[in-house]
């Protein structure tokens, strides 16, 4: 019963950095996330698209059209940084916006990145035995349609940054961060739900409108086991440094293996 008063209500003297108890913090952050988050997103995507309109059609088109995705994602999480704007630590510091904690996190980030490629495979083969689908992302569609320049800048740079910094960065880092101050089972059970839900998330923005059944199971199964491995490296290291090195050494692969086979 103590654990649960602490969850819900709590002392904020206890903790003068603590603005929200645990609980209302998790309503809350859950609240925006799936509510006001969504609506924000939707807007800017909708103000902005006449800019990936015009761009369509020439070869700035990819890059521009992972711009805005990504500027309407950032502005879409900016809601959620308003629960720790009070928080002890600084706000740059919750969203993992730090050097990393602990060494050989580049080594972790360079092997996490090359065993998720694997896997990655192996689940493509399965599902391709399973459904007769082979299951084609953003940046593969987009070799032979826009310059190479613009699919190696917005696979590389442009994505690995935006959506680390939105998904492992505030939103894990908020939802993992509210409830710190949490009894231990409340508060693993609660940065384990984040993460689910993080990545959950990460999966269907990845679902693109057309795609077959075994498209769809192969993108969510894969893209959710990465996102669950790189929560994994942002909750490790404190910094989501070596998360934008594993979604880079990540998707390095694929680019690769997209321009041999187009050329």
């Amino acid at each position: 019963m103590r654990s649960l008063t602490r969850l819900v209500g709590g002392n904020v003297a206890d903790n003068p950095g603590r603005v929200l108890s645990p609980g209302v913090g998790v309503v809350l952050g859950y609240a925006l996330l799936l509510g006001v988050c969504p609506f924000v997103v939707f807007m800017v995507g909708w103000v902005l698209s006449p800019v990936m309109d015009a761009a369509a059609g020439t070869g700035w088109g990819f890059l521009v059209s992972v711009l805005v995705t990504g500027v309407a994602l950032v502005a879409g999480v900016v809601p959620l940084l308003f629960l720790v704007a009070g928080r002890s630590g600084g706000v740059l510091s919750v969203i993992g916006i730090r050097k990393p904690s602990g060494g050989l996190w580049w080594l972790v980030g360079l092997g996490c990145g090359v065993g998720l490629n694997v896997a990655a495979a192996v689940v493509s083969l399965v599902a391709g035995v399973l459904f007769g689908e082979v299951h084609t992302n953003s940046t593969t569609s987009s070799i032979g349609v826009y310059p190479v320049w613009s699919t190696v800048v917005g696979s590389l740079v442009v994505a690995p940054v935006v959506e680390e910094f939105v998904f492992r960065g505030v939103m894990l880092g908020v939802l993992a961060h509210v409830v710190r101050d949490a009894p231990g089972r409340w508060r693993r059970v609660g940065v384990a739900a984040a993460a689910v839900v993080v990545s959950v998330l990460f999966a269907v923005i990845h679902v693109t409108p057309g795609m077959g059944v075994g498209s769809v199971v192969n993108l969510l199964v894969s893209i959710g086991a990465v996102s669950l491995v790189l929560c994994w490296v942002r909750l490790r290291f404190d910094s989501i440094v070596p998360c934008v090195l594993v979604h880079v050494v990540y998707n390095a692969p694929i680019l690769v293996i997209s321009l041999m086979t187009a050329h």
